[in-house]
């Protein structure tokens, strides 16, 4: 490395550090934050600019910088969500990034990744379709008529990110059918609540249904890493402190080995090269990029501890893919917001504190085989658990309101870029169901929307099953 590039790499490091600190760690930087964030707010409510108002207090309310913020965040955006406008206007424009205008140009292309039919429909009987990653769901309803495909099927959502105070969820409160959210952080739960009374939590998230027939113990590996981290190149996800552990413990004569894997996410492979070398202990981490799951198995089953160390995210899949290959994994305490995760437990791993990772992973290093977290993983949240837990919060609604329950959803599996059946032959049974749905796009599509098995009784109900004469048809 040069020295202007360990200049720069020496100052994004600091930037960032002085940045969360003041944004998690300091109670006058974050109370500084969220004010700054509600006059910003305030601001564009005075320029008559209401929804990036709504938008902009929303993110105040998902960074949780004081009790007084989520309060005054929360009351402004429930307050204008209670205009359908609002809305409307932001399904209007969702999805409008370079990232996603191949959705916009070809809506078929979430069919079969990103929205997966798990139910087909029939006499008196809805099916499901599920939709993951949060950006999904406000695109869906920009490009499809969501209303027409709600009379057929209940909509499951698979948020990506932690903080459900966010336009892509809450821009459904104002339809009068049900949506129900998988949603296992208590905040999150809470923010569903009080939305609206169309959001039905289920106890799942994504990363509940990885396919534990691919991400498995591999017997005989030897265990050459002390360390894995499957992480995109991301800043949030603090390759950095990580680092600066292993140039502490280094400097105690502890030199432990370390394989991390990614994707570029805001920074790049040679960033994280950089600051591997700018700590002084790039020659103890191997550095993978575009690693094919079967490859990303054999890292974990040479590891001896899986390890997150972010701060805030969403529901990482790489703890249980981990979990799944039978190394236990450590994670920040105070992770997301500050929710003691059940899947962490004295099977499966164990939170810990900054300032003692160093120890932790001493410890790790030496008692990994103490753990048994496979074992627990397929006993509690599987994907064949996360269908049934699926399957309980549906089937009540629908049969509170009259309708037949003949049969469950198929299990579906998540990976990175799509989501997948179990049973490869489940995508030809639900053929029909997609063409329905590729024809249920906006105006602009080139043929009507065909007759596709309808209930007997087309009933729009709340998440308590009630009628939609009691249920607000916009937000709130």
């Amino acid at each position: 490395m040069t020295f202007a590039q360990r200049v720069l790499t020496a100052i994004a490091i600091r930037k960032r550090s002085l940045r969360e600190y003041a944004g998690f760690d300091s109670s006058i930087g974050r109370l500084v934050f969220g004010a700054a964030g509600m006059a910003l707010a305030a601001a564009y409510q005075l320029l008559g600019s209401r929804l990036k108002a709504v938008e902009v207090a929303a993110a105040v309310h998902r960074a949780a910088y004081t009790s007084l913020t989520d309060r005054l965040s929360w009351r402004l955006v429930s307050r204008d969500l209670q205009t359908a406008t609002i809305s409307a206007r932001y399904i209007a424009t969702s999805g409008s990034a370079p990232s996603t205008q191949r959705f916009i140009d070809e809506p078929e292309r979430l069919l079969g990744t990103r929205i997966l039919v798990l139910k087909s429909p029939s006499t008196n009987e809805r099916g499901i379709v599920v939709l993951d990653y949060s950006f999904v769901f406000s695109l869906f309803a920009r490009l499809f008529d969501v209303e027409a495909i709600a009379q057929r099927y209940y909509l499951v959502f698979e948020p990506s990110w932690s903080g459900y105070c966010d336009l892509d969820i809450l821009s459904y409160s104002q339809f009068a059918f049900p949506v129900f959210v998988q949603s296992v952080e208590p905040r999150d739960t809470e923010v569903l609540g009080r939305a609206g009374n169309n959001f039905v939590p289920v106890p799942t998230a994504a990363n509940w249904w990885i396919d534990h027939r691919l991400i498995r113990p591999i017997p005989d590996t030897p265990k050459n890493l002390d360390i894995v981290m499957i992480a995109s190149w991301a800043a949030f996800k603090r390759h950095h402190r990580v680092f600066k552990t292993l140039q502490t413990l280094r400097r105690r004569g502890h030199v432990l080995t370390m394989a991390v894997a990614g994707y570029p996410s805001g920074l790049s492979k040679d960033d994280i090269l950089r600051q591997a070398d700018y700590f002084g202990i790039a020659d103890q981490i191997e550095v993978h990029e575009w690693l094919s799951p079967s490859d990303v198995n054999v890292l974990y089953n040479r590891a001896k501890v899986n390890l997150l160390w972010s701060r805030r995210e969403g529901f990482n899949r790489g703890v249980i893919e981990g979990m799944l290959a039978n190394v236990p994994c450590i994670m920040r305490t105070g992770f997301n917001y500050g929710f003691c995760l059940p899947y962490l437990n004295a099977l499966t791993g164990r939170f810990c504190a900054e300032q003692d990772l160093p120890a932790t992973l001493l410890e790790f290093r030496d008692s990994h085989h103490r753990y048994h977290p496979r074992d627990w993983v397929l006993s509690h949240m599987s994907c064949q658990s996360a269908t049934e837990a699926l399957t309980t919060a549906i089937r009540p609604v629908a049969l509170g309101l009259g309708e037949t329950w003949s049969r469950d959803p198929v299990v579906k599996v998540g990976a990175l870029n799509r989501m997948a059946y179990w049973d490869e032959q489940d995508g030809k049974r639900f053929a029909a169901d997609y063409e329905f749905l590729k024809s249920a796009r906006r105006p602009g599509a080139d043929r009507p929307i065909p007759q596709a098995p309808l209930p007997q009784r087309v009933v729009q109900p709340g998440a308590s099953g009630r009628r939609p004469d009691t249920v607000p048809s916009t937000h709130s």
